[in-house]
């Protein structure tokens, strides 16, 4: 049985994985429960992230995650001080990932960062995004927080600085019934 066979969750998301390879050492492991049936097996598993590769096709390339510590608990993954790269994108983060047991449910992470002109132009072509909203790079994350759950609530957090443009502090939470901006500015960024 392979290790990803546990966790139902970690499988499907895992499903049209091209690559996932790297070291984790691990600090500690708790393991508990009958050998016949994982469904009922008790797992605790925390560690660091040496260098962590992970390549889908549903991203436009290699995600490279060099340093970070992660804990696994029952049926959530999480995740603290992981610095990672994707084109032409670096964030660090922290967050959780909930009920990996049977499907992914929920994320719930705040990364700092900065977005570069590859990825914007992915996101722009891959989401159908309007030429009207491009903007310049590089992106400047800060203590962006995002959230998102099974059920399509996606809510977003924090300030985005645009290169030679505008500071935007947002906190935003769409709904199936109603799409709600709680808390909106944008300013100069010489103000």
């Amino acid at each position: 049985m392979q290790w990803r066979a546990w966790y139902a969750g970690v499988k499907h998301a895992l499903r049209d994985v091209k690559n996932l390879g790297g070291t984790i050492p691990l600090s500690y492991m708790s393991f508990g429960g009958p050998l016949s049936r994982p469904a009922a097996w008790k797992i605790a598993i925390a560690g660091s992230i040496g260098r962590l590769v992970f390549d889908s096709p549903a991203i436009p390339g290699p995600v490279v995650a060099s340093r970070g510590t992660f804990g696994l608990a029952q049926d959530k993954l999480s995740f603290s001080d992981v610095q990672a790269s994707l084109l032409d994108t670096t964030v660090a983060g922290s967050g959780v990932l909930g009920d990996i047991r049977k499907e992914i449910r929920s994320l719930d992470v705040v990364l700092t960062g900065a977005v570069g002109r590859k990825s914007i132009d992915w996101a722009f072509a891959t989401y159908g995004l309007p030429s009207e909203f491009m903007v310049n790079p590089p992106l400047s994350l800060s203590q962006v927080h995002l959230t998102w759950q099974r059920t399509g609530v996606l809510s977003f957090a924090g300030k985005v600085t645009v290169a030679g443009g505008p500071i935007i502090s947002m906190d935003y939470v769409p709904n199936p019934e109603e799409r709600q901006i709680r808390r909106e500015a944008i300013k100069d960024q010489d103000r």
